[in-house]
């Protein structure tokens, strides 16, 4: 487990007229056992419809304390590296929330989240409220399970 987790990306400098840079920023998320979690992170991938990753996924920093009693908070800035018109309309931002196992020595997938690009083209400079969805992570978007019955988001700002 590494205690200086986290490789987000700088925002692009070399634009080219007409290309914009989609810029989140990874509020919270919401979980009945928040308080559980130990050095939870966030992995961000872009991946197309067949779910091949577009560019590197990048990984937050460990969370910003204190914890919620069923909130992780982030407030962590994503900025995807491959311009918004320079991505195809199927394409989509993945949010796994992950975490570190003791007993298994190992880093685990607890719950996901998704944003389409027509979500982001539709949805500029606003908070959004995403499902959070069991594991596996279905890159493809064929199976849709949610995480939760209850009303529990990953909350996220479109800048």
């Amino acid at each position: 487990q590494d205690e200086n987790r986290g490789n987000l990306l700088p925002c692009p400098t070399k634009l080219r007229p007409g290309e914009e840079v989609i810029s989140l920023t990874i509020n919270s998320i919401g979980l009945k056992d928040a308080m559980t979690y130990l050095d939870p992170f966030f992995n961000i991938s872009v991946r197309d419809i067949d779910g091949n990753e577009i560019e590197q996924s990048q990984e937050t920093p460990h969370p910003v304390p204190p914890r919620q009693d069923k909130s992780v908070q982030f407030d962590a800035t994503v900025y995807i590296q491959t311009p918004l018109n320079k991505l195809s309309d199927d394409a989509a931002i993945f949010f796994e929330f992950r975490h570190w196992k003791p007993k298994k020595s190992k880093i685990s997938v607890r719950c996901w989240s998704m944003l389409t690009l027509e979500e982001v083209r539709r949805h500029k400079a606003t908070n959004l409220t995403l499902e959070i969805y069991a594991k596996p992570v279905s890159y493809t978007r064929k199976k849709f399970v949610r995480h939760s019955v209850k009303d529990l988001w990953t909350h996220v700002t479109l800048d």
